[in-house]
C-alpha cells in the first residue's frame, strides 16, 4: 500500500518582486526555525512567494524517472526548508534567495542523477549493510557474494548481475513501506534525524521517532540477512 505524502504548503500566487533584502530574509528565516508552528508555516510560505519563479523555471526543464511535476515541486520545498534555511548564514554576504536556488536545484540534480540507478543503490547498501553485520569489510565488497566469480568470462558476470538482481528484488519485497523508506534514506547519506523529518515531511502517517528509524533498519537488515543466509545454504546444498 502506497504511503500518503505530506505536503508542503507554498503560495499559488507567486510575486512579482524578484529581491529579497537581508534584514527581511533573516526576520523571515527566524520564524520559520521559531518554535511556533501555524507563524513557521506562515514565514515559509511568504519565503516560497519570492523563489516560486525560480522553482517554476527549475519545474520546466527538471526530470526525475519516477516523478512528477508535483513531485519534484515538493521536493524543491523540502530542500529549502530543511536545507537551504537551517544553513544560511548571512555573514557570508550571499543573498538568501540566491543561496536558496542553488540549494534547491543542487539538491534537484543530485536526484536526476541518482534516479535511474536509486533501486540498485538501494539494494546494495542493504547488502552491504548484511556484510557488515557479518564483519565483512566493507571496502571489499564485490559481486561474489553469492557466486563465484574466479571465472572472468563475460557470459558468467551477466549472470552474476542478474543473480545478485533477482536476490536484492526478494530483499526488498520483505520490507513494510517504513523500512524501505529507512533504507532508501539511509542509502542516500541522510542521517536518521535527517530520514525522521523526510518521513514527517512525505510520509506523515508513517511518523517515527529517531529511535524508531534506527529500529526500523535493524530489521530491514535482519531480513536482508535472512535471505543472504538461506540463499547461501541453497548454493552450498547444491556443491
Amino acid at each position: 500500500m502506497k504511503a500518503t505524502r505530506g505536503r508542503l504548503k507554498s503560495s499559488t500566487k507567486p510575486r512579482r518582486l524578484v529581491t529579497l533584502d537581508s534584514e527581511l530574509a533573516n526576520a523571515l528565516i527566524s520564524r520559520v526555525l521559531s518554535g511556533d508552528k501555524a507563524d513557521s508555516e506562515t514565514a515559509f510560505g511568504e519565503i516560497c512567494t519570492y523563489l516560486e519563479p525560480g522553482i517554476r523555471c527549475l519545474l520546466k526543464v527538471a526530470w526525475v524517472r519516477g516523478m512528477d511535476t508535483e513531485d519534484i515541486r515538493q521536493e524543491c520545498l523540502y530542500a529549502l526548508r530543511f536545507k537551504a534555511i537551517p544553513n544560511y548564514d548571512p555573514k557570508r554576504g550571499e543573498s538568501f534567495l540566491g543561496f536558496a536556488l542553488f540549494v534547491i536545484r543542487r539538491h534537484i540534480w543530485t536526484l536526476v542523477i541518482h534516479s535511474t540507478t536509486q533501486v540498485r543503490r538501494t539494494l546494495n547498501f542493504g547488502i552491504q549493510m548484511t556484510l557488515l553485520q557479518e564483519g565483512h569489510d566493507p571496502n571489499s565488497m564485490r559481486a561474489d557474494l553469492f557466486i563465484d566469480t574466479k571465472a572472468a568470462q563475460p557470459t558468467k558476470e551477466i549472470e552474476q548481475r542478474e543473480e545478485n538482481r533477482l536476490l536484492c528484488k526478494e530483499i526488498l519485497k520483505q520490507l513494510t513501506d517504513l523500512e524501505y523508506i529507512v533504507l532508501e534514506g539511509t542509502a542516500r547519506g541522510l542521517s536518521y534525524k535527517e530520514v525522521r523529518d523526510y518521513i514527517l515531511l512525505k510520509h506523515p502517517t508513517l511518523a517515527v521517532s529517531v529511535k524508531g528509524v534506527d529500529n526500523a533498519l535493524c530489521r530491514a537488515r535482519a531480513k536482508a540477512h535472512a535471505i543472504v543466509q538461506k540463499r547461501k545454504q541453497l548454493e552450498a546444498e547444491r556443491e
